[in-house]
């Protein structure tokens, strides 16, 4: 299934798009994930959001691009003989989650390595550093991450819990404070679901309209309080202005 991040959570978080990457990582050469594991799972089996790190610390990688990181996480996975003689399928994280971009790795439906013998049931979200040693979530990245969060259980229909890998199986991943992080969803949720409401849809309506007014006035050379506006600032609001002119006119408005 395609997963897209909701223009109200890319407003209200400051977050990007997804990018999808399932077609840009390595993948073994002798089954895929949904081969190795007997086939695409019904979304409706998996309930449980799974957060790790990949346990790489940032100080050790700043010179590399998102996908030379991700492409050589794929191939490690793939050489390992930990799970597989002929390695795993590829990228174990569902979703990976670098320098506040969400990247969409493996189809959600497919099962991956992720979690000792509790994959069937989990999506896998991973943000790239090692926090439980050395690095700490930026406000990019924990932004990405209440994204991904809320976009993937959305797309479960039979979703209950977020949950770190250490609460399902002992281990010091993903190293964030989990008790920040489901007080943070909570209010994050709460957000999403009032910018669902037409009173929400009412006000930015106003807010939309009032704006374009005031930038239509002081074009016009009134200030708000009625004084002639300076020439700097009768500019500024047709600039304004004009900058809506290829939106309005994509829609067929002008």
């Amino acid at each position: 299934m395609n997963l897209s991040i909701s223009q109200n959570l890319i407003n209200s978080l400051g977050v990007q798009p997804i990018v999808d990457w399932r077609r840009e990582l390595p993948v073994n050469k002798n089954y895929t994930w949904a081969q190795l594991t007997g086939g695409p799972r019904n979304l409706s089996d998996i309930t449980t959001i799974a957060l790790h790190h990949d346990g790489v610390a940032k100080s050790g990688t700043l010179e590399r691009t998102d996908l030379q990181l991700a492409t050589t996480i794929a191939n490690n996975h793939i050489k390992s003989t930990n799970n597989e003689k002929k390695g795993d399928a590829g990228f174990p994280y569902h979703i990976w989650i670098r320098n506040g971009f969400v990247y969409y790795c493996v189809n959600l439906e497919d099962m991956t390595y992720g979690i000792s013998s509790n994959n069937g049931y989990t999506v896998h979200i991973c943000v790239s550093g090692d926090y439980y040693n050395y690095d700490s979530l930026t406000e990019k990245d924990r932004n990405a991450l209440y994204a991904a969060i809320y976009t993937v259980q959305k797309s479960l229909p039979a979703f209950k819990e977020v949950k770190s890998h250490g609460e399902i199986n002992p281990t010091d991943c993903p190293g964030y404070d989990m008790k920040r992080v489901r007080s943070d969803m909570v209010t994050v949720q709460n957000k999403m679901a009032y910018m669902d409401t037409p009173d929400y849809a009412k006000t930015r309506a106003y807010s939309i309209a009032n704006q374009i007014l005031f930038f239509y006035n002081l074009a016009q050379g009134k200030n708000p309080d009625g004084t002639q506006a300076t020439p700097g600032n009768i500019e500024w609001g047709k600039n304004v202005l004009l900058e809506l002119d290829p939106f309005m006119t994509e829609r067929g408005l002008l």
